[in-house]
């Protein structure tokens, strides 16, 4: 999964919880929201989503697939899909019309640059969090050890498997926790603890903070926000978290102390009125900013009740496998180009027919181009195009993916070349497996030489002769066969060839240097290629034949 996916699936997820809370912060338990938005924070720190029946993306996707499904029969088996990509008007891609051949298509340069401006973004808020952490550490290790009969007392009550310090020092202005490993609770110095309540009512706090592993919790936010600082939800995110950790706390300390002690607990939390820095990745404090919120929620506080507890844990489990889920994959995905059939896969005849030198059935010659050379033989435990009947297009989906190959001859030797098998918006194509990429919708470029490339074009139902009439404008003549044309221009050999299927005309056309070495050569290789580009037949057609 792309950082991009991971973002944008995260942010989408920090919208739903944002809803959530707007709707049932003072109904549901506080500690829901904290869970929630560890459930986002895996979104965006995970790499990779697990698929899910019950994710919202999964009914989207079937509900896209059905308007698909919806518009191919009322437009006879055509879909928006089947819309040519944007053309220039003489039917080749926008990069014929750059001055320099070679140059990047326009978006490419910036391409290049954004994984540079990501990567100095995410080492600028890095170099913040780490900066700003190591200054507070050497301030906090100033501290002093407090000794004090009833802090000695309260730690004594509340043990546990990390050993918990309690330090005084000068340097801040409310009491905070830090450290994973060896937490420590800092005090302020110069609050003088007249009142017991009140410091039972501190400890109390941090210690929440330091059983829940918030600062645990804190880091990752700073690596989210490291990762996907572009994202201002993520910044959302981060300053929500930091809210509903300190409404969970609050709430935990009422639960321990009864909600008799909500008057004394709120006047705590107005004596200790945070004035700290919200964005320290690593500290959990008494106080926030939001300090109205907090006063409110704790005046309004009331025990938690069995049926909030399983609203909470319903919620939850309906957000994670709702939203933090992919879409299911399915494992035999149905083309999305024709409604002709259930299957969208293409195998080759079998090897016993091959070997009984069967002639292909009549059907068969309307898909192949005119010039198609069938004495060129594919090498045995391969498949050419040329060698697909009509009834089989739509039907198993079992070829092996080294099924097909593209043969050719070159200075008298046969050639043979390893290819996939590629299905476009009505058509299928033979791509050979190395040194060729796609570089825009429906085109594909040679690695090793920009000026090499091929790409097809949808005409959809306009008159041939309208077609010819276009190409001849732009210089292109007609060759021996009516289906082929080609020009040269700028140091460059332009060939495309025709294919009909009824009045449904698409073509492909290629390019490459017109010196003679390369005619020779690629010029060969790329007809080829050509031979191979075959229409698949819409239902329109399918009905005449039958």
């Amino acid at each position: 999964m792309s950082l991009t996916e991971m973002s944008i699936y995260g942010s989408v997820l920090i919208l739903v919880i944002l809803a959530v809370r707007v709707l049932w912060l003072d109904k549901l338990p506080k500690r829901t929201f904290p869970v929630l938005w560890d459930i986002a924070l895996l979104r965006l720190l995970v790499p990779f989503s697990v698929s899910s029946a019950c994710s919202v993306y999964s009914f989207l996707e079937a509900g896209q697939r059905q308007i698909s499904g919806d518009s191919a029969a009322a437009e006879g088996g055509m879909t928006a899909a089947d819309a040519s990509p944007v053309w220039n008007g003489q039917g080749y891609p926008l990069r014929e019309f750059l001055d320099e051949p070679g140059l990047p298509l326009p978006g490419e340069s910036l391409e290049r640059l954004l994984p540079m401006i990501w990567g100095l973004g995410c080492f600028l808020c890095a170099a913040f969090f780490v900066i700003t952490y190591m200054r507070s550490l050497r301030r906090f290790r100033e501290a002093l050890p407090v000794d004090d009969l009833q802090i000695r007392q309260w730690q004594q009550r509340h043990g546990t498997r990390r050993p918990i310090s309690v330090r005084q020092t000068d340097r801040i202005a409310a009491p905070l926790t830090y450290g994973v490993l060896r937490p420590v609770i800092l005090l302020p110095r110069k609050v003088l603890w007249k009142d017991s309540a009140d410091l039972d009512y501190v400890l109390q706090h941090e210690y929440v903070h330091i059983c829940r592993r918030d600062a645990v919790r804190k880091i990752l936010t700073a690596a989210a926000l490291c990762i996907h600082w572009f994202n201002p939800f993520v910044w959302i995110m981060a300053g929500m978290l930091n809210r509903d950790i300190e409404l969970a706390c609050d709430e935990d300390v009422l639960r321990r102390f009864g909600s008799q002690a909500r008057v004394g607990y709120a006047m705590a939390l107005i004596r200790m009125e945070e004035k700290k820095r919200s964005l320290l990745p690593v500290f959990n404090g008494f106080s926030k900013n939001a300090i109205e919120e907090r006063i409110n929620l704790i005046m309004k506080y009331r025990k938690v009740r069995y049926m909030a507890v399983a609203a909470a844990f319903v919620l939850v489990l309906a957000v994670t496998l709702g939203f933090a889920t992919s879409a299911e994959t399915d494992p035999a995905p149905v083309s999305a180009d024709r409604g002709i059939s259930d299957q969208a896969d293409i195998i080759g005849r079998n090897n016993e027919d091959r070997e009984s030198g069967a002639s292909l059935p009549e059907e068969t010659e309307q898909h192949i181009p005119a010039d198609a050379h069938p004495e060129s033989e594919t090498p045995s435990g391969t498949y050419s195009l040329l060698e697909i009947r009509t009834d089989e297009i739509y039907s198993q989906s079992d070829a092996p993916s080294d099924a097909y190959a593209i043969s050719y001859m070159s200075e008298g030797m046969p050639q043979e070349e390893p290819a996939d098998l590629y299905r476009g918006s009505g058509y299928i194509i033979l791509i050979p497996k190395e040194e060729w990429r796609m570089y825009a919708p429906d085109a594909w470029i040679w690695e090793y030489n920009e000026m090499v490339q091929f790409w097809v074009t949808d005409y959809g139902r306009t008159a041939r002769e309208q077609i010819t009439e276009t190409l001849a404008a732009d210089g292109y003549i007609q060759t021996g066969d009516d289906a082929i044309l080609q020009k040269e221009s700028d140091g460059r050999l332009y060939v495309v060839r025709l294919v009909q299927d009824g009045d449904r005309i698409m073509s492909l056309t290629y390019t490459h240097p017109s010196d003679p070495e390369y005619i020779e050569g690629l010029g060969t290789h790329l007809n080829a290629i050509a031979i191979n580009f075959c229409l698949l037949p819409t239902r329109d057609s399918q009905d005449a034949e039958g």
